[in-house]
């Protein structure tokens, strides 16, 4: 819940250096759930970060 709190208020400010860290915490969670795999609230908020990811990736943010 912290890093969803970090992340809210990184996208507060989207500049291309919060959008980066706010990829990464992204990229930190989709770890960690990773492990939790096949319980439907874990499949939904995989496919959401997939989703930022690509948005993301689109408008060049790594």
């Amino acid at each position: 819940m912290e890093k969803l709190g970090t992340m809210r208020e990184l996208i507060k400010n989207p500049t291309r250096e919060n959008l980066t860290k706010a990829l990464h915490i992204l990229e930190s969670l989709e770890d960690v759930a990773a492990g939790y795999r096949g319980y439907e609230p874990v499949e939904e908020a995989l496919f959401h970060i997939a989703r930022l990811k690509r948005m993301a990736e689109k408008y060049g943010i790594e």
